[in-house]
C-alpha cells in the first residue's frame, strides 16, 4: 500500500493506528474528523500552498478532513491540540471568569515584575512564536524574532512609527504566564494568552465565531440575558465599553493604558481589537453592529489594515534573529520610537 489513512481524535494529540484504540476516543460531532495520510516511508502527505498546491510530504503529521458525503479529502492547518484548546476556551470564557481575571490582573499592584519593553522582548526570546506547534522546525523560532519581524515589515512598508511600535508589542501579552511563574503565582491549566480570537462576553456570539459547536459548553448559554444581541449592554454603547474575552491582547491594552503611554488611541485600538475578527472580517454580515458607535466605524479600517500587516508578517517569517540583530534593530529604530511615545521606562505589568 502507498498510504495508510489514520484517524486522529480531538482530545488525543496522537495518531490512532489500531482500531481497538478507538474505544473511549471522542471527536466533536459538529466538526469533520481529522485524518493523516502516511506513506510507507513514514512521512505524511500534504499540500504545499506556496507551490501551486502541489502534493508533497512532510516529516511531521499534516491533517486532512474527510467529507463523507462527497467522498473527498481536504488538507487543513487544524490540529487536535488547537481543537482541544478552543474546547477549553469556550468552557472557561464566561462572564464570571472574565470579571475574575480583570480583578486579578488589572490591579497592577506589582504582583508581576516591573519591566521595560526591551526586557519583555528578552523574555519573549524564550517563547515560541507559534501558539500551537505543528511539528516542523518553525517551533524553534522565537516570539521575540517574530515581533521584530512584524515591526520591520511595518517599517519597510512605510507605516507610521506608532504602527511599527504596535507591531513590535502586539503579542507581548503572551508573556504573562512566564512572569507569573517567576513570582510564584499559581499557574492555571488554561493559558488564556494563547487565543488569537476574541468574542464579546455578556451577549450572544455570532455563529461564525471560532469552533461554534463548542459554544454550548459555555455556562453563559444558560442565562437568557447573555444570549441576546445586546446582552448586558446598552445599544450602540461603543466597543470601548464592552468586555472582550480575556486574552493577551486585552491584558496588554489595559496595561499600556494604565502606564499612560503616548501611543495614539488608534494604535491601542488596533492592539485590542485585532483578535475580534468577527467584527472587522465578517463577509457581508455586520456582527456586533448593535454595540458599535461612530468611533468604531472609523477604527474598523485601522484594525483591518493592521490584521493584514500581521498576516503578511506571518507568511514571510522564516528565520530567528540573533541577539546582535535584535539589539541593532532596537537601538537604531525602536528604542527612539518607544521614547517618543513614553513607553521606554519600567512598566507596571
Amino acid at each position: 500500500d502507498c498510504f495508510k489513512l489514520h484517524r486522529v481524535y480531538d482530545f488525543y494529540n496522537r495518531i490512532v493506528t489500531n482500531p481497538k484504540e478507538e474505544e473511549g476516543c471522542h471527536s466533536c460531532p459538529e466538526f469533520k474528523e481529522l485524518w493523516t495520510l502516511q506513506t510507507c516511508h513514514g512521512s505524511f502527505l500534504c499540500v504545499d500552498k506556496c507551490n501551486h498546491n502541489m502534493l508533497t510530504t512532510a516529516d511531521y503529521p499534516i491533517f486532512w478532513t474527510v467529507d463523507g458525503e462527497l467522498l473527498t479529502l481536504k488538507c487543513t492547518r487544524d490540529t487536535p491540540m488547537r481543537r482541544n484548546y478552543y474546547h477549553k476556551f469556550w468552557l472557561n470564557q464566561n462572564l464570571d471568569y472574565n470579571r475574575k481575571m480583570r480583578e486579578k490582573y488589572l490591579q497592577f499592584d506589582n504582583t508581576l515584575p516591573l519591566m521595560n519593553i526591551l526586557e519583555a522582548l528578552d523574555v519573549a526570546k524564550s517563547r515560541s512564536w507559534l501558539r500551537f506547534h505543528r511539528g516542523d522546525n518553525t517551533k524553534d523560532l522565537s516570539l521575540r524574532s517574530f515581533l521584530f519581524h512584524c515591526a520591520e515589515t511595518a517599517r519597510l512598508l512605510g507605516q507610521p512609527d506608532w504602527v511599527q511600535l504596535i507591531a513590535l508589542l502586539h503579542d507581548l501579552g503572551r508573556l504573562v504566564p512566564i512572569m507569573a511563574r517567576t513570582t510564584g503565582i499559581d499557574s492555571q491549566e488554561f493559558d488564556w494568552t494563547l487565543s488569537s480570537t476574541a468574542t464579546v462576553v455578556g451577549c450572544a456570539n455570532p455563529l461564525s465565531a471560532k469552533f461554534p459547536a463548542y459554544q454550548i459548553l459555555n455556562s453563559d448559554r444558560n442565562n437568557e440575558q447573555y444570549n441576546t444581541d445586546l446582552g448586558i449592554y446598552e445599544e450602540h454603547c461603543g466597543l470601548k465599553n464592552v468586555l472582550l474575552s480575556w486574552s493577551g491582547s486585552e491584558y496588554l491594552y489595559f496595561m499600556l493604558k494604565h502606564n499612560s503611554v503616548g501611543i495614539p488611541e488608534e494604535g491601542l485600538a488596533m492592539l485590542r481589537f485585532l483578535p475580534l475578527k468577527d467584527w472587522y472580517k465578517s463577509s457581508g454580515i455586520e456582527h456586533y453592529q448593535q454595540l458599535t458607535d461612530e468611533t468604531d466605524d472609523d477604527l474598523k479600517l485601522f484594525v483591518s489594515d493592521f490584521q493584514r500587516l500581521i498576516t503578511h508578517g506571518k507568511k514571510t517569517f522564516l528565520k530567528d534573529l540573533c541577539d546582535y540583530d535584535c539589539n541593532r534593530l532596537w537601538e537604531q529604530f525602536y528604542h527612539p520610537i518607544c521614547k517618543k511615545y513614553q513607553c521606554d521606562s519600567k512598566l507596571q505589568w
